[in-house]
């Protein structure tokens, strides 16, 4: 799995879990950038906005995101050293990158059994309702109530039977949480979960 990362550079939950996918299924060292994705919409996520939640996950959004990066003519899925994005945030020309695609996508069932098989063959999108109330500062099941406007995607990296918990790679940066992971009890999955939001990559190669 790639490092945590912190959306405040790309402003799009869902650009870094496509990313981290990619990177996770890969298996080759290979680092993705989150940047070239989001400037990859129509229109691009506009990156110098300061805003770093300007544009929130849903269904829709990252099932038309796979849908181009399975396609030479349409991914902007480039390694992170070729770029996507001057130091300012502002969008480049990726044109001149190597890119990849990927070769399709698995749906895994919004079920805690489907989910820990799943993740044996690498990581795993989950769209969720994140409530910051639910979750303590070090990144542990808290409890709570209420939740947030849209949804919120994540990457699950693994699944530890001993504690019955997903452990999910977040877009915060390492200051947040277990530096940048979270803890989800298998029992909230149905809870905080999206039918339907739950899916896998099953491979990257180069176009």
């Amino acid at each position: 799995m790639p490092p945590v990362q912190n959306q405040d550079t790309t402003g799009t939950c869902w650009a870094h879990v496509l990313a981290a996918m990619a990177a996770g299924t890969n298996c080759d060292g290979t680092m993705f950038s989150e940047k070239a994705i989001a400037c990859g919409r129509n229109p691009p996520v506009d990156l110098t906005d300061g805003n770093p939640n300007n544009d929130g996950a849903t269904m829709g959004q990252i099932n038309q995101e796979l849908s181009d990066l399975s396609s030479c003519a349409t991914t902007t899925l480039v390694d992170e050293s070729c770029g996507g994005a001057n130091p300012s945030g502002a969008c480049t020309d990726i044109s001149g990158c190597t890119k990849y695609r990927i070769t399709g996508t698995t749906n895994v069932a919004t079920d805690p059994s489907a989910m820990a098989a799943a993740l044996q063959n690498g990581p795993i999108q989950f769209l969720m309702n994140w409530d910051s109330a639910n979750w303590n500062s070090d990144g542990t099941w808290a409890g709570g109530s209420g939740g947030m406007s849209g949804g919120h995607a994540v990457v699950i990296t693994g699944y530890d039977p001993a504690t019955d918990t997903f452990t999910i790679q977040n877009s915060w940066g390492t200051g947040a949480g277990d530096n940048g992971m979270y803890h989800l009890p298998a029992s909230q999955v149905t809870n905080v979960g999206y039918a339907g939001g739950v899916s896998q990559i099953n491979g990257v190669v180069q176009c």
